[in-house]
């Protein structure tokens, strides 16, 4: 047949043909000639209906390949043979299209062709798996049972084999088999695979499902293969120990030297090592909880901090953590031991942490050595009463502090530490800070805190055990509402909303809690479960409400993850951050309720503001970012606090400044304060700070790694910020 195009002609010689069951090929020739004006090369593609364009053309043969250039009018022969058929096992009529193309002409002709397949008479094996799933630990051997069926009319020799494995499992001789199927009958044989032993071939027995085949090849005939899968269960175990098990501060030196009989009043701290080593086949979260103090006097004696707070583990592998005992060294008396009680954290508790519990000492001596305390006794007597009435003056927390909020008039401030209290100061004319006292004593650390909206009557407070207490501030009640959901789970960070319907809570875990707390006075009952919840895959480190009904709540924490979720109708969308890896995270967020400002903080010392307007709801990655900038130290900013009109940014970390911004009405540094104003620089980290705009002043406090609480008053710039 002739197909007539205005650049090339191609006759096939045959449209019908067949391939015999006796295998020998269908052969046909096709004819290309060149109908242009210039030299071009021509090639033949055939394509079968039902056949993936991927799979292997090895059911055809064509030569040549591809023509020589032909100049204009020439033709060039091509001989096709069809050598098997192109669907495996298939018998029948299958149409085949002939595609003819040039490159140089950039045309193609089609054709059609009817191909007859004729059966050999050999039917395919039939198999199937009475179990398809097995579950197996590391060093146990799994028996597979398989059912063949030889349809066909005479016996089969077949050999089966099990396929897919990882190449580092040891496959028994009992994995493959040959049997004889006799005809119409079924046979049930079984396979056998040895999963290595853990210690062995670790990295490729991780807890997760392992896919497989088994492929029976009949020595005449079609073949059969069936799936399944191996599930691997946890197994082993993770080692928990700590080295050092005693230090003493200051270290004493090897060799004497004159500086050793000199008081030190700054001394390295004592470190010690918590090593998990995993023997297990799944990776793991750890980390490390102080457990209990020996004695209870011991609890303000020591600042204690553990980095990073928690390492990921793969199996086999060993990771590090870092205990830094910080103690408040006496000036006088005699050495001190403090004994601790650790616990390991994993976070799969399907395997076993060994010797969870450790016990640890630490040796304090004075600042004074003693052999001066005896000659300086009533110096020493005059420094201690001095120091006692400095520390009853101050009143400070014996800690590092991690929150401070001021109430909505900007007369009370509370701030929460490490120390396990919560303390209470008064603001004279928004220029000086009165300590008012402890307001409340906690068993674990205090996270994060926050007033209830608008009448500030009651305050929420998120501890290290996980749990949430709501306090009245007014004194009608002294036993606190607690919510709790998983204990251990640290609290990082609360957010109420502005009708005080419901607050959220942030936890260490990745998960974050939606409480319906409605207009409880501190007291009471709440629902003992949360409300709503949303699992994410890293530490939560601060939450906000964002959008003009606050129902979307920011997100942000740990490998500088930042997104938004939708609890009112249960969405996550994700806002893209700069990257980061396990030991980078969000810190802080800041938002103002009248616009739609959201500021961040990280850890690599970079402020961010981001207009929400454009990508709320939208599910778009990308929301403009207003204004950014980062410290040239590049150290960690820890907390950032936003006015409520959004004119006023103040933000602290670990460069010990802190800074105020002024806004424009769009969120960017206004231009003649591009550079912030510093309003306190000092040696210790602050970790939290907040602000209030009161009249024509601006109300800052932060609170410092020291344990101190410091406010501070700033005149209203004249700025059209509103």
């Amino acid at each position: 047949m002739n197909t007539l195009t205005s650049l090339l002609t191609t006759q096939l010689s045959h449209k019908d043909l067949t391939l015999k069951a006796d295998k020998s090929g269908a052969n046909f020739t096709i004819q290309v000639t060149n109908q242009s004006d210039k030299f071009a090369s021509f090639q033949i593609e055939i394509l079968a209906a039902g056949l993936d364009e991927k799979a292997a053309k090895d059911w055809w043969t064509i030569a040549p390949d591809v023509s020589t250039k032909k100049p204009p009018g020439d033709s060039t022969e091509f001989e096709i043979e069809i050598v098997k058929s192109p669907l495996p096992g298939f018998a029948g009529l299958v149409n085949l299209t002939v595609r003819i193309f040039s490159i140089e002409l950039q045309v193609e002709d089609r054709h059609v062709i009817r191909l007859t397949v004729e059966s050999d008479g050999i039917t395919a094996l039939k198999g199937e798996l009475p179990v398809t799933t097995f579950q197996a630990t590391p060093g146990t051997k799994i028996d597979i049972p398989l059912r063949l069926l030889n349809p066909s009319k005479g016996t089969v020799t077949t050999e089966v084999n099990l396929l897919g494995l990882p190449p580092a499992w040891h496959l028994s001789a009992e994995s493959q088999k040959t049997i004889d199927l006799t005809s119409q009958q079924w046979h049930e044989i079984e396979l056998s695979v040895e999963i290595p032993s853990l210690s062995v071939h670790s990295s490729a027995l991780r807890t997760q499902t392992y896919p497989f085949q088994i492929e029976a090849t009949p020595s005449q005939g079609m073949g059969v293969k069936v799936g399944g899968k191996i599930e691997i269960l946890p197994s082993g175990n993770v080692l928990f120990s700590i080295t050092p098990r005693g230090q003493r501060v200051p270290v004493l030196s090897n060799q004497f030297r004159f500086s050793d009989l000199l008081p030190k009043l700054e001394v390295p701290p004592a470190i010690y090592i918590l090593e998990f080593t995993n023997q297990s086949n799944i990776p793991q979260q750890v980390s490390a909880n102080i457990l209990k103090y020996q004695r209870e006097e011991d609890r303000k004696a020591c600042a204690l901090e553990i980095v990073p707070p928690e390492a990921t583990i793969n199996p086999q592998e060993t990771q590090e953590l870092e205990l830094i005992a910080q103690p408040r060294r006496p000036w006088v008396g005699w050495n001190k031991k403090l004994l601790l009680e650790l616990s390991g954290v994993i976070s799969d508790e399907r395997v076993t942490l060994e010797n969870p519990d450790q016990q640890v000492e630490l040796e304090v001596f004075p600042i004074i050595p003693r052999w001066w305390q005896g000659v300086l006794a009533l110096l020493v007597v005059l420094c201690l009463w001095w120091l006692w009435g400095f520390k009853a003056t101050l009143r400070e927390h014996s800690a590092p502090v991690n929150v401070v909020r001021l109430n909505g008039l900007g007369d009370w401030v509370l701030s929460g530490s490490n120390d396990q209290t919560v303390r209470r100061w008064g603001v004279q004319n928004a220029r000086r800070l009165e300590a008012l006292g402890v307001f409340t004593t906690t068993e674990k650390a205090v996270r994060t805190l926050h007033y209830r909206p608008v009448d500030n009557n009651v305050m929420a407070m998120g501890l290290e055990t996980g749990e949430v207490q709501l306090w009245d501030l007014l004194g009608q009640s002294t036993t606190p509402q607690t919510l709790i959901f998983q204990r251990d789970d640290r609290v990082l960070d609360l957010e109420f909303t502005q009708d005080s319907q419901y607050l959220f809570s942030g936890h260490g875990s990745g998960l974050v809690l939606k409480w319906n707390v409605g207009r409880s006075q501190g007291r009471g009952t709440t629902p003992a479960q949360p409300e709503l919840q949303q699992q994410l895959d890293f530490a939560i480190y601060d939450l906000a409400l964002v959008g003009p009904r606050e129902d979307y709540l920011a997100i942000g924490g740990r490998y500088n993850q930042l997104l938004l979720w939708n609890w009112s109708g249960n969405e996550r969308q994700t806002i893209n951050y700069p990257t980061g890896g396990q030991d980078d995270y969000i810190t802080s967020l800041a938002t103002s309720r009248m616009t739609n400002l959201l500021a961040t903080a990280d850890n690599q010392g970079r402020i961010m503001i981001w207009d929400l307007e454009q990508c709320l709801g939208n599910n778009s990655q990308d929301c403009p970012i207003v204004d950014q900038w980062q410290q040239e130290d590049r150290k960690a900013v820890r907390s950032v606090a936003m006015s409520q009109d959004g004119c006023y940014l103040v933000s602290g970390g670990d460069d010990g400044r802190l800074m105020l911004w002024v806004l424009t009405e769009t969120g960017r540094r206004a231009g003649k304060y591009i550079s912030g104003q510093v309003i306190a620089r000092q040696r210790a980290k602050i970790n939290a700070v907040d602000l209030l705009v009161v009249n024509d002043r601006v109300v800052l406090v932060m609170g410092d790694d020291q344990g101190k609480v410091r406010l501070y008053s700033h005149r209203r710039e004249a700025t059209s910020c509103r």
